[in-house]
Order: C-alpha cells, then structure tokens, then sequence
C-alpha cells in the first residue's frame, strides 16, 4: 500500500507528521490521512516525498528513471508525466 510506504519513508529519515507537514507546507491532517489511508495521495504530493528524501533511490531509481513519483507508485512514469499535445 502506499500508505504504508509513504510512513515507511517518513520514519526511515526520523521524521515526526508535524515536521513534515511544516517543511512541506502541507496541513498536518492531510499528511495523517494520507499514511491512514483515508485519503487518495495526489501525485504532486508523491513527487514532494520522492524529491525530499530522495525516495527513488530508496525503491529503485533504474526501474523508473523518468520520475520519482512513479517509483513510489510502481507504475509506468508515462502516466505521472504532462500529458503533451500533438498538433
């Protein structure tokens, strides 16, 4: 679950939920209920944590070189990136 990565990551770097939500500039709430599992992660917020503590070499950068935030979703970085219109 990625909630449960999301804490796994959080603790491994001694972070408390307030000081994250202070450094981040996040509400504390928000932060709790995304570890809980209470409410969906945004991806913006996934590429915040992965950027922080440098996450994607945590869970394996090589596996999804284009984005941080996909290594946390293990899926396809293809699917976090911009989309792009073709004229």
């Amino acid at each position: 679950k990625i909630s449960e990565r999301l804490v796994e990551i959080r603790e491994k770097y001694g972070y408390t939920c307030k000081r994250l939500s202070d450094e981040l500039d996040k509400p504390y709430a928000a932060i709790t209920k995304y570890e809980n599992g209470e409410r969906e992660v945004n991806s913006e917020y996934l590429v915040e944590i992965a950027e922080k503590f440098k996450a994607n070499h945590i869970i394996g950068q090589e596996r999804f070189p284009h984005s941080a935030a996909a290594c946390l979703l293990k899926m396809p970085a293809y699917l976090l990136l911009p989309h792009q219109t073709v004229w």
